[in-house]
């Protein structure tokens, strides 16, 4: 995944500018309930389109081989509807598949405004 991080150097200076140790150590466990909890959504997110993703497919493949065995309208209007319904959640958990690749990580910048990193008490 990209990243959107402050540089290095600049974090440095940010977190070791308060002189007391409590803030920092404050903003370590902030930054590091953030990043489990985003982890945590990740997983979620990805489990979930995986699994409409896979019964999905399963739905469609077995419509198409039971096709020829469908008799009247309503067979045929009703697995057309089913078909259509289940090619669309394919599309939609592909799709949130795909997209996720493209999220950025949270970075320093994503915590606080600017204004925030001017007074400790800010």
């Amino acid at each position: 995944m990209a990243t959107n991080d402050l540089p290095d150097t600049e974090i440095k200076r940010l977190v070791y500018a308060y002189e007391d140790p409590q803030i920092t150590d404050e903003l370590y466990r902030f930054g590091k309930m953030l990043l489990t909890e985003i982890d945590d959504r990740v997983k979620h997110i990805d489990s979930k389109a995986g699994t409409v993703l896979a019964w999905s497919t399963a739905i469609l493949a077995f419509l198409f081989t039971q096709i020829t065995s469908g008799r009247g309208a309503l067979n045929l209007s009703l697995g057309s509807l089913i078909s259509v319904l289940a090619l669309l959640a394919v599309i939609s958990a592909y799709s949130t598949l795909r997209t996720r690749q493209e999220w950025l990580w949270p970075s320093d910048r994503d915590w606080f405004e600017a204004t925030a990193f001017g007074s400790a008490d800010a």
